[in-house]
């Protein structure tokens, strides 16, 4: 029990013997009258410095001439001054302030069982640099996003310059230069700059920068729906460069088909 005595008419008291870790605690309030000329008394208590303060009734103990309110366990966790008003409620329209406690918890260790302050301070820290991370990764998988849209609208490009030259050229068509199935390990893949995931194979008959080659492709065999393929890119005769959103977890089957148009015969 936390004691405190209002002696003389005093409107402010001090209690002391504190300490911290004390939980469990009742304030007692000596010396003030039993009935303070209210319908219902309150104790609001708040850290020295608080905008706002936990309140807990306050109750009159008429043997031992005591008011009593129980003392919120956090105000006794920190070796940090509280402030305790006794606040009387006369009506719905009319409240008042009568008097004030402080007190100050003796530091001391904490038991093995108690989080300590830092502790706390610690743990919303480390929440802190976790929303940052979570942010850090919505933010790349917004750049991934980004990069695969792109990657769409060159494509949505190389299809359409394909059919420019097909239109300028009547008489033209598609003449299938080879076909093969890759079989696309799950090692080896590297991530670049926005994100995505790349991995270069051999695919003979390809043409590096070719206006009139096109390449069709498609994941094949068990993978189907579970490879994120965003495209495919010839970065050098002969090689085919996968792009996929994120990296495969299992080796995979790759259907490819490289296509040429060519002026037909007439």
């Amino acid at each position: 029990m936390i004691h405190a005595s209002f002696d003389g008419g005093a409107r402010e008291a001090v209690a002391s013997d504190v300490f911290q870790y004390d939980t469990g605690q009742t304030l007692a309030l000596s010396g003030l009258p039993g009935d303070l000329e209210a319908a219902a008394v309150e104790v609001h208590y708040g850290f020295d410095g608080d905008e706002q303060a936990e309140t807990r009734a306050a109750r009159y103990d008429r043997r031992a001439a005591l008011w009593l309110a129980d003392v919120p366990d956090v105000y006794l966790r920190r070796a940090c001054t509280v402030r305790a008003h006794v606040y009387a409620i006369r009506s719905q329209s009319q409240a008042r302030t009568l008097y004030r406690v402080s007190f100050t918890p003796i530091a001391r260790p904490a038991p093995s069982t108690e989080v300590t302050p830092a502790q706390q301070d610690a743990w919303a820290e480390l929440v802190v640099q976790v929303n940052a991370a979570v942010a850090g990764a919505d933010a790349a998988a917004s750049r991934a996003n980004a990069a695969a849209a792109s990657l769409q609208a060159q494509t949505g490009d190389w299809e359409a310059r394909l059919q420019a030259v097909e239109a300028k050229v009547p008489g033209n068509m598609v003449r299938e230069v080879a076909r093969m199935r890759l079989s696309v390990p799950a090692e080896g893949w590297t991530q670049g700059e926005t994100g995505m995931w790349e991995k270069t194979m051999s695919a003979a008959g390809t043409i590096e920068d070719s206006q009139t080659q096109r390449v069709r492709y498609g994941v094949a065999g068990s993978q189907i729906g579970k490879v994120m393929l965003a495209g495919c890119r010839v970065d050098g005769d002969g090689t085919l460069t996968l792009i996929c959103l994120t990296q495969p977890q299992a080796a995979f089957e790759l259907d490819v088909s490289v296509e040429e148009v060519v002026a037909a015969s007439i």
